[in-house]
């Protein structure tokens, strides 16, 4: 494996016009005082790859055109539907009314690391939203799905390993 050379990257680039006919996901990000003009780029450059729906730049985040935006987008700037908002909160609002799930990727002081999170965190989580009927009577975490010999999950395996006791 090797790393994509510019030259390589911008061949399989899609066009403006041939971007314009495919299909987008469903996912608007929106970004809320980033500072770094190389940071925007690289995000721009990720939402190109990941088809995301659209960005939306709030606050003082900067926008492009800029040289330093553009040096780490490599043109995905022309081909991510994207806007700026002033204020994030008003454009949250507005996609929460028009139907739009929100969710919140943020460092805060009471940020933890995803991979530190277990089963009763998610619990705890989940109590939370759901009515206690709709709660899974039990979670169990495994590093990996146990596989058939053809690659398919193997579900007679994962029950068994459903049914043993959690590693104390």
């Amino acid at each position: 494996m090797r790393k994509l050379t510019h030259a390589e990257i911008a061949g399989k680039r899609l066009t403006p016009a041939e971007i314009g006919s495919i299909r987008r996901f469903p996912l608007t990000v929106l970004l809320d005082n980033v500072r770094s003009l190389y940071n925007v780029g690289s995000i721009f450059r990720s939402a190109d790859g990941a088809r995301v729906g659209e960005l939306i730049l709030t606050g003082y985040t900067p926008t492009p055109p800029r040289r330093e935006i553009e040096k780490t987008a490599l043109g995905s700037t022309s081909t991510v539907p994207w806007r700026y908002e002033a204020d994030p909160v008003a454009a949250a609002l507005s996609l929460k009314r028009s139907g739009v799930r929100i969710c919140v990727v943020e460092h805060t002081d009471c940020s933890r690391p995803y991979h530190a999170l277990g089963p009763a965190d998610l619990m705890e989580h989940l109590a939370g939203r759901l009515p206690p009927y709709a709660l899974p009577a039990k979670l169990t975490v495994t590093e990996d799905f146990p596989r058939t010999s053809t690659g398919k999950i193997d579900r007679r395996a994962l029950q068994s390993q459903a049914a043993q006791p959690a590693p104390s």
